[in-house]
């Protein structure tokens, strides 16, 4: 079935018809411009198809491609299915006019070439099967059928149901899933979910035997619950999670590969860190009181003691406050980190994390010693006591909290001597109350943050200040001076000893009104601020001669 130009001529096939087309249907060139099939329809194509649309128009339809199909698929809102066969690609767009409806079998190896949007069911990924979908998708459901692969190479929107069935879905880089992972009917041994590069998954992911994540220099981010059976972190790449985490097998953390725990428990059967994996946490505090916002509690696994560990801290923790971080149920599996190996945002206190026993009451100080827990220790960076006059590098005989260095403030500044003085309180009784409060605040500061925020401690007014303001009431004293000599003048005339013009007469009173008004730069000096001044008044007087 041919036509003379492209994008002319109709295939259709009638509501309730059986209709099998043994032969190719319009040509690359000159396409048809429509094919459709009517309500409780089947058709079959056994040849290609090249239409510049294929649609339904009625519901319960069936169409099967046989040789692939050129053109833009539309459900049209209609409960209709189209199968594509083995080794059949569709070449265009999948589409509903009108809302959601309508379902897409690929039953062998297939790829679809555009989008696909508004559908309610997919099917793919049959046994030994590899279907692609070359750019984004949005169904209410993508079902893996069997054992074979989908590669989803612009990501997806709506629910992944891997179906109990040993299957691979594999998001490329930049891709990311809209819904929730599931599996109806179970977990199937060898299912496999991977993200290549980065990814973000906005709602839970479970009933997936394996994820594999962490490809080199990527960052998946999980908004939901995980649940699986092996998590791989085999590259240099990170996994954020926000919430649980749970693993019935194994966590394996690789030398280059990040986790990034969220706010919730990240439960494991077995924890493999057997080299320099890194592990990130939020950790918050008031005072002694010390907690982590996630935390990995496992039955069994190994450490080396070369893992890295990153405490983002997010509120105030005293010294010498601490909080456990990986729970070996159990076993003495847990293994104290090299020193170095675990850095903070704070600029005053330094992080040691270290093995011990279940209570945290005991624990060990030496590199690699095993213990039974792992526990995250908070103490003063050594950045030196500012009573004992050492800067504290490399910690110092002396080391202690001194908010002055870690900040880098000079010690001429006008504001080091409140910031040594809140140092000292540190380093002594550590304050109680809001001064407790204030010190552990302190504690969490950056560098950059101490910098800043120092100096507001201190009890030292500006001079520009003081200066502007006695320039102001200066300004208006001399608007009085001014009045009082016009005045003066106006005393000699009534005293006679000038003249009156013709016309003139002798004012006794008067009201007056004068302005005045400056304006100044000045760079800064030393340790300094420079400024900017504006000073704009009005004087207003009565009096009587």
């Amino acid at each position: 079935i041919t036509t003379s130009a492209a994008n002319q001529g109709w295939v259709t096939v009638g509501a309730g018809r059986i209709v099998i087309f043994d032969s190719q249907i319009g040509t690359s060139t000159n396409p048809l411009a429509a094919a459709q099939a009517f309500g409780s329809s089947f058709s079959r194509f056994n040849q290609m198809v090249y239409s510049q649309t294929f649609r339904f128009a009625g519901d319960y339809s069936t169409a099967e491609f046989y040789g692939g199909l050129s053109g833009n698929l539309d459900m049209n809102n209609t409960a209709g299915t189209v199968n594509f066969a083995d080794a059949q690609n569709l070449t265009g767009n999948v589409s509903s006019t009108g809302g959601r409806n309508g379902t897409l079998n690929l039953l062998g190896t297939s790829t679809v070439s555009g989008t696909v949007a508004g559908l309610n069911t997919i099917n793919a990924g049959a046994n030994g099967k590899t279907a692609t979908f070359s750019s984004s998708v949005d169904t209410a459901t993508l079902n893996l059928s069997g054992t074979g692969t989908i590669n989803l190479n612009g990501g997806l929107t709506g629910n992944l149901d891997f179906n109990n069935k040993a299957g691979a879905v594999v998001f490329a880089n930049n891709q990311n899933l809209i819904g929730n992972v599931r599996s109806t009917g179970g977990t199937a041994t060898g299912s496999t979910l991977t993200f290549a590069g980065n990814s973000t998954v906005s709602g839970n992911v479970a009933g997936v035997d394996v994820i594999n994540a962490g490809a080199n220099g990527s960052v998946l981010s999980v908004s939901g619950a995980i649940t699986a059976n092996v998590l791989n972190m085999t590259g240099s790449g990170t996994l954020n999670t926000s919430v649980d985490m749970s693993l019935s097998g194994t966590l394996v953390l690789d030398s280059a590969g990040t986790l990034e725990l969220g706010s919730g428990t990240t439960s494991v059967g077995s924890l493999n860190s057997s080299s320099a994996g890194m592990l990130r946490v939020n950790a918050t505090g008031d005072g002694s009181v010390f907690n982590s916002h996630g935390k990995i509690l496992t039955t069994a696994g190994s450490m080396s003691g070369n893992e890295r560990l990153a405490v983002n801290m997010t509120g105030g923790v005293a010294n010498g406050a601490k909080f456990k971080l990986i729970d070996f149920a159990g076993g003495s599996n847990a293994k104290t980190l090299t020193e170095g190996n675990v850095s903070s945002n704070s600029a005053t206190l330094t992080f040691k994390a270290q093995s011990g026993d279940n209570a945290g009451g005991t624990l060990n100080s030496s590199a690699g010693t095993a213990g039974e827990d792992l526990w995250v220790l908070a103490s003063f960076a050594g950045t030196g006591n500012p009573d004992s006059g050492s800067s504290g590098e490399g910690g110092g005989s002396n080391p202690g909290a001194n908010y002055i260095n870690a900040g880098n403030i000079g010690s001429g500044n006008p504001t080091a001597g409140a910031g040594n003085a809140l140092s000292n309180i540190a380093n002594t009784t550590g304050g109680s109350g809001d001064m407790q409060t204030v010190v552990n605040t302190f504690n969490m500061y950056s560098a950059a943050q101490l910098n800043r925020e120092v100096p507001k401690l201190a009890p030292v007014s500006n001079s520009a200040l003081t200066s502007q303001s006695m320039s102001t009431v200066n300004a208006g004293m001399n608007t009085v001076s001014a009045r009082l000599d016009s005045l003066r003048g106006e005393l000699r005339v009534a005293a006679g000893e000038t003249g009156l013009s013709a016309g003139d007469d002798e004012r006794r009173s008067s009201v007056w009104l004068k302005g005045f008004g400056s304006k100044g730069e000045q760079d800064a000096k030393d340790s300094y601020n420079g400024y900017r001044t504006n000073t704009a008044g009005a004087s207003l007087g009565a009096d009587t001669l």
